[in-house]
């Protein structure tokens, strides 16, 4: 049974939109399919689509009553739908077009009737994505139709596959076999195992079965059109990327030639062996012609493979070291008359992007692609993941962007309070998502230079489709009502709420916002005490990369959240990383100090080693008041600590010494609560 053939049984309810359409106006009654109507199709192959077949299958000629489909001119992707009680009119202008129309009266039909309406909507900016990391976790087709199904039931666009990274080789290069028979299996399943306590082997799987614990798959060329097919038909273009010239360990552990000279790690080892460990770095030497050719060869099965007119070739955190001592590096920066390794990067990229653009496709990389282009063949597209900054830079150099920041994008952070996962220390709520906007301090021209949104879903914690839907939804649905309108509707929460419940029903196991437990507690409410308001010297700075409100953070009243970058925690990195001095104005009684610490070694945030707090009536004179330690835990968990003073005595000035355990552990604190 098809959605426009439900008998009529109960009123009609207004449609759970998402997106909202651009203009809707509302009639007061309804177009019933059960009453036969005749269809007048104007415009044959265009608007002949999934969403539309079903209204198109029965066709009463004599009947009084019309469905229309036409062309008409319009923007880009845009429809029109104009329905009263005996018409129901369909225009667009592209297949694009009427596949949203589509969708949009699948969203609005109920009990076998269409509410009458006039509707007039496109989309605000072109690229509408989600990008789905299947290297760090592998996922099946049907795990991926079932996110397309979604994706372009709320109108987004572009489904990008991040399908290759250090954890695995996910596509069948047939130039290249080891990628597929060794480089896409790895010895854990745990990839924090495997990547994060340096296990980082590979399983040659030609000799035989895989041992139990083996992880490992990819996706066979044939595979990957069925998906590419099933994508296409519901209005979805598939962006693969290929990384480089940065996270190849796995490439590098099948074919070490492709590294620097320098990085000999696995240059002893051979593909013939069982287990085979990557390189020490992970990044392909830019200066040796083998990489290049290996690229290419790759690039060319991609190209006749995907039809998508964009690569993604990542760029992103290279980190280098090698180029630094590698003879191939050093000799090619004298070619090329710098002394900066990142022109490496720079050179390499500016030569892939003129081999795909010689095959007709594009370069899109991560934006650091920004920092290393080639001024006489720059790449044209950046996908920007760190800030509004990198936007306005890219911009500035002649780029389009794609807005993918992971302050409001990154959907493998968590969305709701701390549940014991590894990705504790990343909070990024829904009602956080519904507050972005693109094009945020960029002026007229330079949002002409915006091209979309997309979120990104990155897998080194989601580990099976339950957690994929989990992290994706409901924060994909705000992230597309902003790629089509360019920001959220003020009822959003509530119409993705009911529109999870649906997807609930359907099985897909998306985040209930109902049920939310919401930011910390402690963080809701001002704390006001016998310091809010003090000035604060800093004897050590705060870090550059985690100001929060400044020198005025820990006396401001304000408590951090669940995330330390929330702009209220404030952090500190190095020896003595804590050290300030309070001035309370004057003397006066105290009875407790406190500071609250965060504690996670996943983000290498520890408690303090060492915490000192001294008091002064003139700020020369110091008397310890209390002194407290702990030992490095290396717990991956989130938690909070108060460590806290109780006593008696009267001051005017209070200084406080914090000590980190080395120096690449970070300490968070909040406020300075004195009482």
């Amino acid at each position: 049974m098809n959605i426009f053939s439900i008998l009529a049984s109960a009123a009609l309810a207004m449609p759970t939109f998402i997106p909202m359409p651009q203009q809707v106006q509302w009639g007061n009654d309804s177009f019933v399919f059960s009453i036969p109507y005749r269809v007048e199709n104007q415009c044959t192959e265009l608007a002949q689509n999934i969403y539309l077949h079903d209204l198109t299958l029965i066709s009463e000629p004599q009947s009084s009553r019309v469905c229309i489909i036409k062309q008409e001119a319009m923007s880009s992707e845009g429809y029109r739908l104009h329905i009263t009680r005996d018409t129901l009119l369909i225009a667009a202008d592209d297949k694009a077009g009427f596949v949203h129309a589509g969708q949009t009266l699948k969203q609005m039909a109920a009990n076998g009737m269409l509410p009458c309406c006039d509707i007039n909507d496109a989309p605000r900016f072109e690229w509408r994505g989600c990008m789905i990391d299947v290297s760090r976790h592998y996922f099946d087709l049907d795990c991926l139709k079932r996110q397309i199904d979604i994706m372009a039931s709320v109108k987004l666009n572009r489904l990008h596959i991040h399908l290759t990274d250090a954890a695995g080789w996910r596509l069948q290069i047939d130039r290249y076999p080891l990628l597929t028979q060794i480089a896409a299996w790895r010895t854990q399943n745990d990839w924090t195992e495997w990547w994060t306590n340096h296990d980082r082997r590979f399983v040659d799987t030609r000799k035989g079965q895989p041992e139990e614990g083996t992880y490992g798959y990819y996706y066979t060329k044939e595979q990957m059109r069925e998906l590419i097919d099933y994508a296409s038909e519901r209005g979805i273009t598939i962006i693969p990327e290929i990384e480089m010239p940065g996270h190849s360990e796995e490439v590098l552990a099948v074919y070490p030639e492709l590294a620097c000279l320098s990085d000999s790690a696995a240059l002893s080892q051979s593909p013939d062996d069982a287990v085979i460990r990557g390189m020490n770095s992970g990044d392909l030497c830019p200066s040796n012609e083998k990489t290049f050719e290996f690229l290419c060869g790759v690039l060319d099965e991609v190209m006749e493979l995907f039809p998508s007119q964009y690569i993604h070739i990542g760029g992103d955190e290279a980190n280098m070291t090698a180029w630094k001592t590698c003879q191939r590096c050093q000799a090619h920066l004298t070619e090329l008359g710098s002394d900066k390794v990142s022109d490496l990067q720079a050179d390499l990229i500016s030569r892939i992007n003129i081999y795909l653009n010689q095959h007709g496709h594009k370069l899109i990389g991560w934006d650091e692609i920004i920092a290393n282009c080639n001024p006489a063949h720059p790449a044209k597209t950046a996908m920007v993941w760190r800030d509004a900054n990198y936007a306005q830079r890219a911009i500035d150099n002649g780029y389009d962007v794609i807005m993918a920041p992971n302050s409001h994008c990154y959907l493998n952070r968590n969305q709701d309070a701390p549940n014991g996962s590894p990705m504790d220390w990343s909070y990024l709520p829904f009602d956080h998502v519904t507050t972005f906007n693109p094009c945020n301090g960029l002026d007229e021209a330079q949002q002409r230079h915006v091209n979309g949104i997309q979120a990104c879903l990155w897998t080194e914690y989601v580990t099976n489709d339950s957690a994929v839907e989990d992290n994706l939804y409901p924060r994909l649905l705000a992230i597309a009502e902003t790629a089509w309108r360019g920001k959220t509707e003020e009822d959003i929460r509530q119409r993705a709420t009911d529109f999870s419940a649906t997807l609930i029903g359907k099985g897909i196991k998306a985040f209930d916002l109902r049920h939310e437990i919401g930011e910390r507690p402690e963080s809701r409410t001002a704390c006001n005490h016998k310091a809010t308001g003090a000035p604060v010297t800093y004897l050590h700075h705060y870090n550059r990369y985690y100001p929060a409100q400044g020198v005025t953070t820990l006396t401001d009243g304000q408590r951090g959240g669940w995330h330390h970058g929330d702009g209220r925690w404030q952090g500190f990195i190095g020896d003595s990383c804590v050290h300030l001095v309070l001035d309370l104005g004057k003397r006066i009684n105290l009875s407790t100090i406190s500071m609250d610490f965060m504690q996670n070694a996943g983000p290498d945030i520890y408690l303090p080693a060492l915490w000192v707090i001294e008091c002064s009536n003139d700020g020369k004179r110091w008397q310890e008041l209390y002194r407290q330690t702990s030992e490095k835990d290396l717990h991956r968990g989130l938690s909070f600590h108060t460590w806290r003073w109780t006593g008696k005595a009267r001051a005017r000035y209070l200084r406080i010494l914090a000590s980190s355990h080395d120096r690449r552990s970070w300490i968070f604190t909040d406020e300075v609560i004195v009482n």
